[in-house]
């Protein structure tokens, strides 16, 4: 299966009760301000995935940020996930996911307003991380919805947001890489 849209966090989250949640859940500050883009576009296929496909934990078995190790030792299969799905766009979410795939010199850089990198025939874009808009930025947070939005409509040909929007169904269809790819 093909996804127009990828939305790439950082790593795997614990539910309340320890059970792994699904990628950019939607129980989640980001998983929520990603449904509501995503609600914007109804014909276009979007999928969330992690760069850490694991919850990284301290040895109080905490969550905490992956370390640049386990970030480095992910991207390749994140990468072929990508490479599967065969996307137009994805946004890269946050600054450590964002360095770790301009470290691995896949990318081109061009300046913009949210720093959108080039790899044809993919679009890669960086974003601020949702989780910062919803908890230190909610003043921002239609901006930043309406600059997504904007930046969907921008890269996608009118033709081809025209084209989707006849051939598929009006629901949003929103995917983990894990359920794209079985």
């Amino acid at each position: 299966m093909m996804a127009d849209i990828v939305w790439v966090g950082l790593s795997a989250k614990f539910s309340r009760n320890g059970k792994i949640l699904p990628p950019l859940d939607e129980s989640t500050p980001s998983g929520k301000l990603l449904s509501e883009v995503e609600s914007f576009f109804p014909y276009l296929t979007f999928l969330r995935t992690n760069l850490v496909d694991f919850p990284p934990t301290d040895q109080e078995g905490k969550l905490r940020y992956p370390t640049l190790q386990e970030c480095n030792e992910s991207l390749p299969n994140l990468l072929d996930e990508l490479e599967a799905i065969q996307p137009k766009i994805v946004f890269l979410l946050g600054k450590i996911v964002t360095k770790c795939f301009l470290k691995s010199e896949i990318l081109d850089t061009q300046q913009s307003h949210f720093n959108v990198c080039i790899n044809k025939p993919v679009k890669y874009i960086a974003l601020q991380h949702p989780s910062y808009i919803q908890i230190y930025k909610r003043n921002k947070k239609a901006e930043y919805v309406e600059q997504i939005m904007s930046m969907i409509s921008d890269e996608l040909e009118p033709s081809e947001l025209e084209a989707l929007a006849f051939s598929r169904s009006s629901s949003v269809k929103t995917k983990s890489c894990t359920e794209v790819l079985l």
